[in-house]
């Protein structure tokens, strides 16, 4: 297996996305840096759902669709749930039409896959041999549903093989940033692949734990046979400058945040 952590200079972040290494076609987990919206949503939001106004989330789509050299309409995004619902792409998905699922799935060519994330870890897969994609969003509650393994079993339904299939886990989350309650770990601890990736909280640990998301998700992609995966080395939380947090909004007790993308298209 090879399992790696790109390294990026953070500089670099506030002008370009970041890439992972082992996924060769057009992609990119961008930050919240180079957009139009203001204030908390300040600035590359790319959520309709967060409370930003309309045209100024299609602006920052542009922004994005530019990026991949396609118009607008050619970005493809779900209303994400936190369930193991797949859908294949294969024209591109309107505000009116895009489905209630937390991946996708496309052979096509020139179709962008976005996912947006605020603490939950966005996934993009590649088969170079089958010229298959896709792209997922795993929080916890996804991961343990099974959306990875939907995400995979669709990919190889269009022809994919799980030996030349390339994950990107993006960032997310870290483990320092995520205490979790006892009921947490009580539901998620026997869940497959979760064992290890529970720690003592590091300022309650005899009633809290901390949750490494990035392992968790890692761990689901092995039991799933996939052998090439690089791992983000970022934490959403504490990189406040970089990438929004759901979890740093409430701490903040603020009510409204935005949402990074992260997409990928077959050239």
């Amino acid at each position: 297996m090879i399992v790696s952590t790109c390294q990026v200079l953070e500089a670099d972040l506030n002008s370009k996305p970041y890439h992972a290494q082992n996924i060769n076609t057009p992609h990119g987990f961008f930050t919240r840096n180079g957009g139009v919206s203001k204030n908390e949503f300040s600035s590359l939001n790319l959520a309709y759902g967060s409370g930003d106004k309309r045209v100024i989330i299609e602006q920052n789509r542009s922004i994005i669709t530019r990026y991949f050299h396609q118009p607008l309409a050619q970005l493809c995004t779900l209303k994400q749930i936190h369930s193991p619902q797949c859908v294949y792409v294969d024209t591109p998905l309107t505000y009116d039409t895009r489905p209630q699922a937390d991946a996708m799935v496309t052979s096509k060519p020139d179709i962008i896959l976005g996912i947006l994330t605020a603490d939950c870890a966005p996934v993009l897969f590649y088969d170079a041999h089958a010229k298959i994609i896709g792209a997922a969003h795993a929080g916890w509650k996804g991961a343990a549903s099974g959306i990875l393994k939907s995400t995979i079993n669709m990919m190889i339904e269009c022809g994919a093989k799980t030996h030349h299939i390339h994950a990107a886990i993006g960032p997310c989350i870290g483990k320092d940033s995520y205490e979790v309650d006892q009921h947490f770990y009580t539901q998620l601890k026997h869940k497959e692949g979760a064992s290890n990736c529970f720690s003592p909280s590091l300022s309650r640990p005899t009633t809290h734990h901390q949750f490494d998301l990035k392992r968790y998700v890692q761990q689901r992609l092995t039991i799933c046979d996939i052998e090439n995966i690089t791992v983000s080395p970022y934490d959403t939380y504490v990189k406040d400058t970089l990438f929004f947090s759901y979890r740093r909004t409430t701490h903040e007790h603020k009510t409204q945040f935005g949402r990074q993308i992260s997409a990928i298209m077959l050239s």
